[in-house]
C-alpha cells in the first residue's frame, strides 16, 4: 500500500510540473507577441518602411576580432598549414569544394618564410611570441541578413565591402608589421586570417619584438575591438559593438574551431515513470502506453544517432576527398617545382633584354635569372623555383600557381625537368669539396706583428680597424713552410655565410713571392668576406678583403663586400638578395668597386643597374687609393681632389686618416 501511495504522489507532482511548463510557455509567447507589436508600433510612430524582420532577426551583427599568440616557429608552420588548406582532414567544418574561393591578399604564401623575413637578424629571446594571429569576422546576419541560418552562403556585395574595408583595417593598424593575410570562404562565414610580427621601434631604431604593443592590458584588447568596429562603422559598415567591459569570455581562435567538430551529447535513456491512482484500475492500458512512450523514445535516440553517423560519414568523405586532394596537389607541385625558369618566364609572357641574356622584362618589372633562382629588380626582391615565379610575377597564390604550370607545360616536361635537376644535383654535389680546409692561425707573437707590418705600414690600412678585425678573429696569421725548409707567413681573412659561421677564407702571401688565393674547400657562393656596420648607408662590392678594408677605411658608413676576384652578375645580384634587408633604403643602396683596370671595367658593364665607382689618380684599386691619400698627406702636399665614394674631401679624408691614429678608429661593427 505504501508503494501504491507513492506511485500516486509521484504522478500528482508530474502533472504539476507540466502545467507549471505549460503556463510558462504561454507567458513567453503572450511576452514575445506584445514585444513584436510594440516593435511594429515604434516603426510606425518613426515613419520608417522597413519592414518587421521575423524573429531569428538578431540585429545588424556585431565585428570579431579575435587575436593569439604564437612562440614558436613550429607553430607558425602548423598555422600555416591550417590558412593554405594542406590537410582539409584536420578541418571539418571546410568545404574542400570551395578551396578556390580562399586567397592570399598579402604576403607569399609561405607564412614561415614571411614571419623569418620580417624577424630578420633581430634576436628573439627564449619564449618570445614570434607571430600574432587576428582572425577577422562578423556576426552571420551581417553577411546573409535574410537567412543568417544558411551556413556557407554570404551576400556578396557585402563580402566585398567587408573585405575591402577590413583589409585597409589591417594596413592602417599594424603596417609593415602585417606579414601575411589570408581570406578562407570555405567554411561557415567568411574570415580573415592575418598574421603580423611585432616589431617595436620606439626604444631601439633596428626594432625589437614585442607583442606587447597590441596585446599587453585589457585596454590595448579592448582598443582594438572598438579600433575595428570604428573603422568599419566609419566606412559605411554599420555594425554594433559588443559591450564593452562584458564579463563574457571569448573564444579563442584555437576553440573557435575545437567546437565546430565537437560530438553530439548522449541522449539520455527512457524512463518509466512510476504508475498513477488511474493506472492501477487500467494496468493493460498503462502499460500500452509505457510501451508506446518508450518505442516513441527510441525512435528519437535511433534518429539521433542516424544523424550523428551521417555527419560523421560526410565529414569522412570530406577527410578522405581532402586526402586524396592534398596528395595529388602536392605530387602536381614536386612535378612542376624544378621547371627551367627561363621557359616559365617566357611562358609569361616576358622578353629578353637584349644586353642581358639572363634579364627579363615583364609588367613593368625587370627580372633576373640565375638558375633556379630569380631577382626582381625592380621591388629588389626574389625567390626561388617555378612555382615562387609564378606567384611572383602573377600576384596568385600556391595552389592556383601549381594549377597554371601543370595546365601550361604539362606532365611530361614537368618529369624531364625534375630528372634534369636531380642530374644536376649529383654532379654538383661530386664537384663541390667536401670539407673546408682553413690554414692553421698562429698564435706566435712574431707571426701577428709581421701581419701587422704588412697590413698596417706597407697596405697603409688603419692600425685600429686592423686591430678591429684581429679581435674579432676575421683576420689572422698562418705560417706555411716550404720544400726547403723556409716559413712562409701569410694573411688569411675569413669569410662567413647567413649564419656568421666560416665558409671559406681568403689567403694572401706577405713575405717571398707575393700571391693570393683561396682556402681549399672555400664556398664562395655562400660566403664573403665584408666589413662595415650592421646596418650601411651603401654596400659596395670589391675585388678582395684588402680592396674591402680600404674602402671602408674611407667610408666609415658604408659595408665592403669582397667577391674573391669573382664578380659574374649572377653571384652580385645574390648578393644584393643577402644584403638588401640591412641598409637603411634601397635607393642607391648597391654600387660597384671592381679594379680600375680592363677585367674590372668588363665585369661592371656586364652589371649596368648598378654605379661602378671610378678610383681616378691613377690609382688601380681601393688600397692604392688609401696609399695615395697617406703618400701625400705625410708630404705635405694639398688635396684638393675629391674621391668618387662620397662628397668628403680628399683633404678631409687624408686629415681624417691621421686623426683616427691619434684619436682611435671608431668601431662601426
Amino acid at each position: 500500500m505504501d508503494t501504491f501511495d507513492e506511485v500516486a504522489k509521484a504522478a500528482s507532482e508530474a502533472k504539476k510540473r507540466v502545467r507549471r511548463d505549460q503556463t510558462d510557455a504561454r507567458r513567453q509567447n503572450s511576452q514575445k507577441e506584445a514585444d513584436e507589436a510594440r516593435a511594429k508600433r515604434n516603426t510606425r510612430r518613426s515613419g520608417s518602411s522597413v519592414k518587421q524582420a521575423s524573429s531569428i532577426y538578431a540585429g545588424p551583427g556585431k565585428p570579431i576580432l579575435r587575436t593569439s599568440k604564437i612562440k614558436t616557429i613550429q607553430q607558425v608552420s602548423a598555422s600555416s598549414n591550417h590558412i593554405q588548406r594542406v590537410d582539409y582532414e584536420k578541418t571539418l567544418n571546410a568545404d574542400p569544394a570551395k578551396a578556390h574561393l580562399n586567397e592570399t591578399l598579402v604576403g607569399s604564401g609561405d607564412l614561415v618564410a614571411d614571419v623569418r623575413k620580417r624577424i630578420g637578424d633581430r634576436t628573439v629571446r627564449k619564449n618570445a611570441v614570434v607571430c600574432i594571429e587576428v582572425l577577422l569576422t562578423a556576426s552571420p546576419q551581417y553577411f546573409r541578413p535574410k537567412h543568417p541560418d544558411r551556413a556557407g552562403t554570404y551576400n556578396q556585395t557585402r563580402l566585398d565591402k567587408w573585405k575591402r574595408e577590413s583589409l585597409r583595417y589591417l594596413r592602417k593598424t599594424f603596417g609593415d608589421n602585417l606579414v601575411s593575410v589570408v581570406l578562407h570562404l570555405d567554411e561557415t562565414s567568411p574570415h580573415f586570417h592575418a598574421h603580423l610580427v611585432a616589431v617595436d621601434f620606439s626604444k631601439n631604431p633596428k626594432g625589437n619584438l614585442n607583442a606587447g604593443m597590441y596585446l599587453n592590458g585589457k585596454e590595448k584588447m579592448s582598443g582594438l575591438q572598438t579600433g575595428y568596429h570604428r573603422f568599419l562603422y566609419q566606412n559605411g559598415i554599420k555594425l554594433e559593438r559588443g559591450e564593452i567591459g562584458s564579463k563574457a569570455k571569448h573564444k579563442s581562435i584555437r576553440n573557435y574551431y575545437g567546437e565546430v567538430t565537437a560530438p553530439l551529447p548522449k541522449q539520455k535513456a527512457y524512463e518509466v515513470e512510476k504508475a498513477t491512482v488511474g493506472a492501477r484500475l487500467s494496468p493493460e492500458k498503462y502499460a500500452q502506453e509505457e510501451v508506446d512512450k518508450a518505442l516513441q523514445q527510441q525512435r528519437q535516440n535511433l534518429n539521433i544517432a542516424v544523424k550523428k553517423a551521417r555527419r560523421f560519414d560526410q565529414a569522412a568523405s570530406r577527410r578522405d576527398d581532402a586526402v586524396r586532394s592534398a596528395e595529388s596537389f602536392r605530387m602536381m607541385a614536386d612535378r612542376v617545382r624544378d621547371l627551367d625558369l627561363i621557359d616559365v618566364v617566357e611562358a609569361l609572357g616576358a622578353t629578353r633584354d637584349p644586353q642581358d641574356k639572363h634579364k627579363y622584362k615583364i609588367n613593368g618589372s625587370s627580372i633576373s635569372i640565375n638558375g633556379d633562382k630569380f631577382f626582381d629588380q625592380s621591388l629588389q626582391s626574389g625567390g626561388g623555383g617555378a612555382i615562387d615565379l609564378v606567384m611572383h610575377v602573377n600576384t596568385t597564390t600556391l595552389r592556383q600557381a601549381v594549377q597554371w604550370l601543370s595546365s601550361e607545360f604539362g606532365e611530361q616536361r614537368a618529369l624531364a625537368a625534375t630528372t634534369a635537376k636531380a642530374e644536376r644535383d649529383t654532379k654538383a654535389i661530386v664537384k663541390a669539396p667536401r670539407t673546408l680546409m682553413l690554414p692553421v692561425r698562429s698564435k706566435e707573437q712574431v707571426h701577428i706583428d709581421k701581419m701587422r707590418d704588412y697590413l698596417i705600414n706597407e697596405r697603409k690600412l688603419d692600425a685600429h680597424l686592423v686591430e678591429q678585425l684581429i679581435a674579432r678573429g676575421d683576420v689572422y696569421p698562418a705560417v706555411k713552410v716550404g720544400k726547403n725548409g723556409r716559413t712562409f707567413v701569410n694573411v688569411v681573412a675569413l669569410s662567413r655565410g647567413r649564419n656568421k659561421q666560416p665558409g671559406g677564407a681568403e689567403i694572401v702571401g706577405i713575405s717571398g713571392v707575393k700571391w693570393k688565393g683561396l682556402a681549399k674547400g672555400s664556398n664562395k657562393k655562400l660566403s664573403v668576406f665584408s666589413v662595415g656596420p650592421k646596418q650601411p648607408q651603401r654596400v659596395v662590392f670589391v675585388s678582395s678583403m684588402i680592396d674591402a678594408v680600404s674602402y671602408h677605411q674611407l667610408n666609415q658608413t658604408h659595408k665592403a663586400v669582397s667577391v674573391a676576384g669573382e664578380a659574374s652578375p649572377e653571384r652580385i645580384r645574390e648578393l644584393v638578395s643577402r644584403y638588401i634587408h640591412e641598409v637603411e633604403s634601397v635607393d642607391n643602396a648597391f654600387a660597384l668597386g671592381f679594379d680600375d683596370d680592363d677585367v674590372g671595367r668588363a665585369a661592371a658593364e656586364k652589371i649596368p643597374e648598378f654605379e661602378h665607382l671610378k678610383l681616378g689618380h691613377g690609382c688601380k684599386d681601393w688600397n692604392d687609393l688609401v696609399k695615395h691619400l697617406a703618400t701625400r698627406t705625410e708630404s705635405g702636399v694639398g688635396l684638393d681632389a675629391k674621391t668618387p665614394s662620397d662628397a668628403l674631401s680628399v683633404n678631409q679624408k687624408g686629415s681624417e686618416h691621421h686623426a683616427r691614429k691619434e684619436t682611435g678608429y671608431k668601431k662601426t661593427f
